[in-house]
């Protein structure tokens, strides 16, 4: 079975929501730093809940076949899922963690010695850690529940 696209996932305590795609940003600024906040809805109502092939890999996540997107495709029939699960806060953290210290031996910032990372920085690598944090669990769940991902950029988070 392919999956066609995965609902977000979530963050914090919000288990009976998830965001609706496509995702619609409000940037605020509060001391220097970028929130951006994700219009969330109630679950789908419908779908087949799945069962996971690996139980322990990501413990209280849920995915739900909403239906059949294409038919007779030369890789097989494409479905579409709607998923939630969380994000490791641990998990987070390492990679920001990571790019920071890439960052500090990569990067170059002008006005900046080699290896400082100016403050303006700092969110965007906290967002990239995030949004990898997301696609690893993405791509763990994808495991977890026995599916595979379209080639290419045709699947969708």
């Amino acid at each position: 079975m392919k999956i066609a696209s995965i609902a977000t996932i979530l963050f914090g305590s919000a288990a009976a929501f998830t965001a609706t795609t496509p995702f619609h940003h409000k940037t605020s600024t509060v001391s220097n730093t970028f929130l951006k906040a994700v219009e969330l809805t109630p679950e789908p109502e419908g779908g087949e809940e799945l069962t996971k092939v690996s139980e322990t890999s990501l413990p209280g996540s849920r995915m739900k076949n909403m239906g059949l997107v294409e038919e007779d495709n030369p890789d097989g029939d494409i479905y579409n899922f709607w998923l939630t699960a969380v994000a490791k806060g641990d998990e987070i953290k390492k990679l920001r963690i990571q790019t920071e210290k890439e960052a500090s031996k990569k990067a170059n910032f002008p006005g900046f010695r080699k290896g400082q990372i100016p403050p303006y920085a700092q969110p965007k690598m906290t967002m990239f850690a995030i949004q990898e944090a997301v696609i690893k669990t993405c791509e763990a769940s994808l495991e977890a529940y026995g599916l595979q991902s379209l080639q290419g950029s045709q699947g969708e988070v």
